[in-house]
């Protein structure tokens, strides 16, 4: 996700390097400047409404996970506490830190690119926040993810041993 995001304005920068035939007449008549700001206004807000997605889809994900191994599994309290964990920090970015960035991102895209201000400064500290929860979500992940597979189980007694015979064969009723 942060690879998809990362790559939002360099696809702006490619597309004002070699335009369509449209694109280069509405460069001439508007001015070039105007029509960078534009696209990368638009590159942000799908950037925004990818993260809205991958935290809608995050949540569902964690809390079917969350659920599944609190009441599905005979786990302990280390691979529900993980899974509880992943499930605050998405819920918690959801709620807090994605619509400041979003709130914070709006009032700067606008802004020339040399021109400082407070909104600018605030997104950027919200895209630091939102990138670090991303890495400490992944990297619950992999430990739960280590400890599932890597976990010692107990041996398990064969399944012919835990049935007992109901009916012993005694074939000496047949007559031969």
């Amino acid at each position: 996700m942060l690879l998809a995001a990362a790559r939002t304005s360099a696809t702006v920068e490619e597309m004002l390097a070699s335009p369509a035939e449209r694109v280069r007449e509405l460069t001439r008549t508007v001015g070039p400047q105007y029509v960078r700001t534009v696209l990368l206004h638009e590159a942000a807000e799908q950037k925004r409404a990818l993260y809205r997605m991958w935290e809608v889809f995050q949540l569902f994900a964690g809390a079917a996970l969350f659920l599944h191994l609190l009441f599905g599994t005979r786990e302990g309290w280390l691979p529900v506490a993980l899974a509880g964990g992943m499930l605050a920090v998405a819920a918690a970015v959801y709620l807090a830190v994605t619509p400041e960035l979003i709130g914070y991102g709006r009032g700067a895209d606008f802004l020339a690119p040399e021109q400082s201000s407070p909104d600018r400064v605030k997104a950027a500290a919200f895209e630091k926040v939102y990138q670090v929860s991303q890495f400490v979500k992944l990297a619950m992940g992999g430990l739960l993810l280590a400890y599932l597979l890597y976990r010692k189980t107990p041996r398990r007694r064969p399944l012919r041993a835990e049935v007992e015979r109901v009916d012993h064969p005694d074939h000496s009723h047949v007559d031969r």
